[in-house]
């Protein structure tokens, strides 16, 4: 997506190995172009979309960015997409399926 909204500051195999600013830079990128896109079509009358929240999903690491206030709760918006997300990609259906530590 940040390729695909001519973000140019980092190739495609930095994100490999994604480093954390990479990611952080390239989140932003793709709220700046979103908004811009939104801006331009509601200038010419289209009808428009906002993006408020995305989900980043990394071996390493997860992030849930959010832009403006749109959530009325965000922490307990954030926390259950992360967990359904989570759940989703690590096929869990429930607490009870999560590995046993050892």
């Amino acid at each position: 997506l940040y390729a695909a909204l001519d973000g140019t500051q980092y190739a495609a195999e930095q994100f490999s190995d994604a480093p954390l600013d990479a990611v952080l830079a390239a989140l932003t990128h793709v709220f700046a172009s979103a908004d811009a896109i939104r801006t331009a079509a509601a200038a010419t009358g289209e009808p428009t979309r906002e993006l408020t929240r995305i989900h980043f999903h990394y071996l390493r690491y997860h992030i849930i960015a959010t832009s403006g206030e749109r959530w009325l709760d965000t922490r307990t918006a954030l926390g259950a997409g992360s967990w359904a997300a989570t759940a989703t990609a690590c096929a869990f259906s429930g607490v009870s399926d999560l590995p046993q530590a050892r």
